[in-house]
């Protein structure tokens, strides 16, 4: 089961020291969602990362970094359609409904489909029931839950047969977020 962590969208104290960490300790993909960064801040962002964990790394909406250091790329539903044609190590989308994520089936390599559960990181941002029973459906890209997941609740991702979780806020708001995120690893039942 593929384990990403998604960055914070506004930067945290020791985040690069963070992230390294993280990585060092197994994490198999890092999203950088930071919006409002210009492609000049997200190059110098991604150069604090050791070039050894630029193939972990997956970029949001910054087509020109993404190819610039070879990493992937994950885009909204609203602009999915006109990055298919392009280039990238990788391309992810955000899908929010059955309708969004039959669209972009086998179009790209996953796509997150939120909020499974009620968000961490983004109040207010509740739970679609209905998500988690799309799990068990028959794909071909692999579909990425996303939303209020925790090392108590991913065991029920896993069995529902999603091919991977998200992370943020379970993470990024704690007092150790790799210590949260290993517990996260370590609740993955193999």
């Amino acid at each position: 089961m593929l384990l990403i962590v998604i960055t914070p969208e506004q930067n945290v104290a020791d985040e690069h020291q963070i992230i390294i960490s993280l990585l060092d300790n197994g994490l198999q993909r890092l999203h950088i969602r930071k919006l409002g960064y210009t492609e000049q801040q997200m190059e110098t962002y991604i150069k604090q990362i050791p070039v050894k964990w630029h193939n972990k790394i997956v970029v949001h909406h910054h087509s020109a970094i993404a190819q610039q250091f070879n990493l992937g790329l994950h885009v909204s539903f609203n602009n999915f359609f006109s990055y298919t044609q392009h280039s990238h190590s990788s391309l992810s989308v955000s899908v929010h409904s059955r309708d969004e994520f039959e669209k972009v089936d086998g179009k790209c390599n996953y796509a997150f489909i939120s909020p499974v559960f009620n968000s961490i990181s983004k109040v207010g941002y509740v739970t679609n029931a209905t998500l988690i029973g799309m799990g068990n459906q028959q794909r071909t890209t692999a579909l990425i839950a996303l939303g209020g997941i925790t090392n108590n609740n991913i065991a029920q991702i896993q069995q529902a047969g999603f091919d991977g979780a998200a992370i943020i806020g379970s993470v990024w708001q704690t007092d150790d977020a790799v210590k949260s995120f290993i517990e996260i690893q370590n609740a993955i039942t193999t």
